[in-house]
Protein backbone atom coordinates (compact mmCIF):
# COMPACT_ATOMS: atom_id res chain seq x y z
CA UNK A 1 0.00 0.00 0.00
CA UNK A 2 1.88 3.11 -1.16
CA UNK A 3 1.85 6.24 0.93
CA UNK A 4 0.62 9.30 -0.98
CA UNK A 5 1.94 12.71 -0.03
CA UNK A 6 -0.27 15.78 -0.39
CA UNK A 7 0.59 17.93 -3.37
CA UNK A 8 1.52 21.54 -2.65
CA UNK A 9 0.67 23.95 -5.48
CA UNK A 10 2.41 26.91 -3.85
CA UNK A 11 6.16 27.46 -3.74
CA UNK A 12 7.35 26.99 -0.18
CA UNK A 13 8.92 30.44 -0.18
CA UNK A 14 5.43 31.96 -0.75
CA UNK A 15 3.81 30.20 2.23
CA UNK A 16 3.58 32.39 5.30
CA UNK A 17 3.73 30.69 8.67
CA UNK A 18 2.40 32.49 11.78
CA UNK A 19 5.11 30.68 13.78
CA UNK A 20 8.54 29.28 13.16
CA UNK A 21 8.77 25.67 12.01
CA UNK A 22 11.08 24.78 14.90
CA UNK A 23 8.52 25.98 17.47
CA UNK A 24 5.81 24.06 15.62
CA UNK A 25 7.88 20.87 15.84
CA UNK A 26 8.18 21.34 19.61
CA UNK A 27 4.43 21.85 20.02
CA UNK A 28 3.21 18.90 18.00
CA UNK A 29 3.57 15.30 19.04
CA UNK A 30 5.09 12.79 16.68
CA UNK A 31 2.52 10.72 14.83
CA UNK A 32 2.86 7.83 12.43
CA UNK A 33 0.81 7.98 9.26
CA UNK A 34 0.29 4.23 8.83
CA UNK A 35 1.63 0.87 9.94
CA UNK A 36 0.84 -2.31 8.02
CA UNK A 37 1.98 -5.91 7.80
CA UNK A 38 3.00 -6.54 4.19
CA UNK A 39 3.90 -10.20 4.51
CA UNK A 40 2.33 -12.59 5.02
CA UNK A 41 -0.88 -11.38 3.45
CA UNK A 42 -4.13 -11.87 5.36
CA UNK A 43 -5.57 -15.41 5.19
CA UNK A 44 -2.49 -16.81 3.40
CA UNK A 45 -1.48 -20.45 3.67
CA UNK A 46 2.26 -20.93 4.13
CA UNK A 47 3.87 -24.34 3.68
CA UNK A 48 7.13 -24.63 5.59
CA UNK A 49 7.91 -27.89 7.38
CA UNK A 50 10.46 -26.20 9.64
CA UNK A 51 7.87 -23.59 10.70
CA UNK A 52 10.00 -20.66 9.53
CA UNK A 53 8.67 -17.43 8.00
CA UNK A 54 9.47 -13.74 7.88
CA UNK A 55 7.08 -11.00 8.94
CA UNK A 56 7.55 -7.78 6.95
CA UNK A 57 5.98 -4.52 8.10
CA UNK A 58 5.88 -1.02 6.62
CA UNK A 59 5.78 2.14 8.70
CA UNK A 60 5.45 5.75 7.57
CA UNK A 61 7.19 7.86 8.69
CA UNK A 62 10.18 5.79 9.80
CA UNK A 63 10.93 4.98 13.43
CA UNK A 64 12.55 7.62 15.60
CA UNK A 65 15.76 6.77 17.46
CA UNK A 66 14.00 5.64 20.68
CA UNK A 67 10.92 4.00 19.15
CA UNK A 68 10.55 0.21 19.11
CA UNK A 69 8.39 -2.26 17.22
CA UNK A 70 6.83 -5.15 19.14
CA UNK A 71 5.59 -8.13 17.14
CA UNK A 72 2.77 -10.24 18.59
CA UNK A 73 1.93 -13.81 17.61
CA UNK A 74 -1.46 -14.95 18.89
CA UNK A 75 -1.53 -11.91 21.23
CA UNK A 76 1.81 -12.83 22.86
CA UNK A 77 4.81 -10.52 22.32
CA UNK A 78 7.51 -12.53 20.54
CA UNK A 79 9.97 -9.92 19.23
CA UNK A 80 11.00 -6.36 20.03
CA UNK A 81 13.37 -4.20 18.02
CA UNK A 82 13.91 -1.30 15.71
CA UNK A 83 13.63 -3.31 12.52
CA UNK A 84 10.58 -3.70 10.30
CA UNK A 85 11.31 -7.30 9.31
CA UNK A 86 11.14 -10.19 11.80
CA UNK A 87 12.26 -13.76 11.03
CA UNK A 88 10.30 -16.37 12.98
CA UNK A 89 11.51 -19.92 13.57
CA UNK A 90 9.76 -23.17 14.59
CA UNK A 91 6.23 -21.74 14.58
CA UNK A 92 3.67 -24.46 15.29
CA UNK A 93 1.44 -25.54 12.46
CA UNK A 94 -2.08 -24.15 12.39
CA UNK A 95 -3.84 -20.81 12.15
CA UNK A 96 -2.13 -17.82 13.76
CA UNK A 97 -2.80 -14.11 14.09
CA UNK A 98 -0.04 -11.50 14.10
CA UNK A 99 -0.02 -7.78 14.72
CA UNK A 100 2.64 -5.24 15.63
CA UNK A 101 2.79 -1.99 17.54
CA UNK A 102 5.19 0.93 17.75
CA UNK A 103 6.02 2.33 21.19
CA UNK A 104 8.05 5.33 22.28
CA UNK A 105 10.85 5.26 24.87
CA UNK A 106 8.33 5.46 27.75
CA UNK A 107 6.45 2.41 26.46
CA UNK A 108 3.44 4.39 25.23
CA UNK A 109 1.91 2.75 22.15
CA UNK A 110 1.96 5.15 19.18
CA UNK A 111 0.35 3.03 16.48
CA UNK A 112 -0.76 -0.59 16.01
CA UNK A 113 -1.12 -2.54 12.77
CA UNK A 114 -4.28 -4.35 11.81
CA UNK A 115 -4.17 -8.05 12.69
CA UNK A 116 -3.23 -10.52 9.96
CA UNK A 117 -4.23 -14.18 10.04
CA UNK A 118 -2.13 -16.84 8.31
CA UNK A 119 -2.19 -20.62 8.18
CA UNK A 120 1.09 -22.49 8.62
CA UNK A 121 1.12 -25.91 7.00
CA UNK A 122 3.64 -28.44 8.30
CA UNK A 123 3.80 -32.19 7.93
CA UNK A 124 2.34 -33.80 11.01
CA UNK A 125 4.43 -36.35 12.88
CA UNK A 126 1.12 -38.01 13.76
CA UNK A 127 0.46 -38.82 10.12
CA UNK A 128 -0.43 -42.50 9.63
CA UNK A 129 1.77 -44.44 7.21
CA UNK A 130 0.03 -45.31 3.98
CA UNK A 131 -0.59 -48.95 3.22
CA UNK A 132 0.95 -49.57 -0.22
CA UNK A 133 0.04 -53.26 -0.42
CA UNK A 134 -2.76 -54.15 -2.81
CA UNK A 135 -5.90 -55.52 -1.20
CA UNK A 136 -7.47 -58.76 -2.52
Amino acid sequence: MPFASPICHFPVSKVLYPFSLSSFAKLTSFAHGFFVILSPEHDTSIRNNAGNLTIITQLEPALRANDTVTLYLDDEPIAVGQQTSFPLFHVDRGTHTIHASVSDKTGTSLITSAPVTFHLLRVSILRKPQNNTPSN
